[in-house]
């Protein structure tokens, strides 16, 4: 059944991309007294609709039809994901075939982390890897990297990288996928994401998958984009020889960034 809080997530999404910084909150309230639904109530919605287009490690046919389900059952979903990625498959595929409630979901989501599916294992999620070895290059680099905390800003990003004592570099992280296609089916998203960070600031953009650096440089470039991009299947990376990392200028880390193989 059709519950309708997926198209309020995603009106939400696009009011709160096109407002300021300062602004979002005000665009939200205004959402909230037309649509008559809690300012609340619309974050957590298009945070589950960010969760199922950005974030959801299933197929695309399944990430559609849990847009039918129930908004909270989502969230459950994305809980469960962050500490077991196969268990919480499984659940999004009986949620989308309609054999767990909302109750349900939430107990089993609980009994799974009781269980000590949220402990550390050998068998991490590639993202969780890359991203950690990402975060641990950059603070080997130089300078200070904090992660991102929700709440902070309506358009999110992995980790905020303090090399500038008076501006940060935004870092985006983008993979690994599966799917080779999911790079092109998601550029869109994600370079608009950096540039709207590079006019906060700087922006840069990581990717897992080498081959798609290309393209995200042709639409960057094309559309008149502000962001940098580099990329290594590791998300292991070193200053270039000859290098000072306080020196780099602006917009001009892929030149001096290198991919490490281990």
């Amino acid at each position: 059944m059709t519950t309708g809080w997926h198209e309020r997530g995603e009106a939400t999404l696009a009011a709160v991309s096109v407002a300021r910084y300062g602004e979002r909150d005000g665009v939200i309230a205004g959402l909230s007294a037309t649509l008559g639904v809690a300012a609340q109530t619309l974050r957590r919605e298009a945070a589950a609709v960010r969760f199922l287009r950005d974030e959801f490690d299933g197929p695309g046919e399944l990430g559609s039809r849990l847009r039918l389900a129930p908004m909270a059952s989502v969230e459950f979903i994305a809980r469960w994901q962050r500490h077991d990625r196969q268990g919480a498959l499984v659940a999004a595929r009986r949620v989308a075939d309609g054999e767990l409630s909302v109750r349900a979901i939430a107990q089993a989501e609980r009994a799974a982390r009781s269980s000590g599916a949220d402990q550390p294992s050998p068998d991490r999620r590639p993202d969780q890897v890359f991203r950690e070895a990402v975060a641990e290059s950059f603070a080997a680099i130089g300078g200070k990297v904090e992660r991102y905390v929700a709440g902070g800003f309506a358009v999110p990003f992995d980790l905020c990288w303090w090399v500038h004592p008076r501006w940060p570099v935004f870092v985006i992280i983008v993979g690994p996928y599966g799917d080779r296609e999911r790079y092109d089916g998601r550029r869109v998203d994600w370079c608009l994401r950096a540039h709207f960070h590079s006019r906060q600031s700087e922006a840069l953009m990581v990717l897992a998958e080498p081959g798609a650096l290309a393209s995200y440089e042709a639409f960057r470039d094309r559309n008149g984009l502000s962001f940098d991009v580099i990329a290594s299947t590791t998300g292991r990376f070193g200053i270039g020889a000859g290098q000072d990392v306080r020196s780099v200028s602006r917009g001009r880390w892929s030149q001096a960034i290198v991919p490490c193989a281990v």
